[in-house]
């Protein structure tokens, strides 16, 4: 079915997606993954180009054309028929400071970024943007690595989520994680996947039957150090999304800047989603 035909999503399932573009990120894999979250909930996408040439990179119509969902040529006025409204901002000044205002002014869903898996993650916005961001805000963020296996081919526009892996630890708490789960797959209908548990550690932390009713849900107990556990259990299961609960804005900073978090990111075969535990 093409995406167009999608049924309309409720308001409580529509995604507000911002993109930030940037010369040191890779826009290809990060785009196709935004603009498939707006679409697919009928929500909204927001772009910042951040770049001091603002010339080239993402093509809203291009990629619909590519997907089908739009017939070529398509004027303008046809994305927001299919029930998509797209916003680009550009902006020339501060990079930090003005998409972390544009964050905290408006309300976003989720952060959309590309993650150069060959690079320290400082240069994934320049040197420090990340680390400015991590400490300045709280939002989900959906990092997508440059080497990575992507869970929307850019293609094709398909989603594909058979295997998703949770790492659940004693604290914080999974319900803002399984909260964020639950709207993906109620915007992907389509998609069943199984449910891997993660625990680093002996004992599988509790988690409330209200949180795991109708998923195909398995725990998984690992030996080794959370990130070489994280990746590896990604890599045996071919894990298409890792789903991360964060602390708040100091650990998460912490996490980053070289901890838990960034290392994952760095080995990691799939987009991460990280997302702050609810307060």
């Amino acid at each position: 079915m093409p995406l167009s035909e999608t049924p309309r999503q409720s308001a409580d399932l529509s995604f507000k997606v911002i993109h930030p573009l940037h010369e040191h990120a890779q826009i290809a894999l990060p785009f196709a993954h935004a603009l498939k979250l707006a679409l697919a909930s009928r929500g909204e996408l927001e772009i910042v180009d951040l770049r001091s040439n603002h010339e080239g990179g993402a093509g809203v119509r291009a990629l619909l054309e590519k997907w089908g969902v739009l017939p070529p040529n398509s004027p303008r006025e046809d994305v927001e028929k299919i029930g998509l409204k797209v916003t680009k901002v550009i902006k020339n000044g501060n990079e930090k400071k003005d998409l972390t205002k544009r964050i905290e002014k408006h309300f976003h869903d989720v952060l959309v970024i590309g993650v150069d898996s060959h690079k320290d993650i400082l240069h994934l916005f320049g040197q420090d943007l990340v680390a400015y961001l991590a400490t300045n805000i709280r939002t989900a963020a959906l990092y997508v690595p440059s080497a990575g296996r992507p869970f929307v081919d850019p293609f094709t526009g398909e989603a594909l989520l058979n295997t998703v892996l949770m790492p659940i630890a004693a604290s914080p708490p999974p319900d803002g994680a399984f909260k964020l789960l639950r709207r993906l797959l109620g915007i992907f209908p389509a998609v069943r996947p199984r449910i891997i548990g993660l625990h680093s550690g002996v004992e599988f932390p509790f988690v409330s039957g209200s949180l795991l009713e109708g998923l195909s849900w398995t725990e998984q107990l690992a030996s080794e150090g959370v990130v070489k556990a994280v990746v590896d259990a990604a890599r045996a299961h071919r894990a298409d999304l890792i789903i991360m609960a964060t602390k708040g804005r100091d650990t998460l900073a912490k996490k980053i800047m070289g901890s838990i978090t960034e290392q994952v990111l760095r080995a990691s075969p799939c987009p991460v989603l990280s997302v702050p535990a609810e307060e």
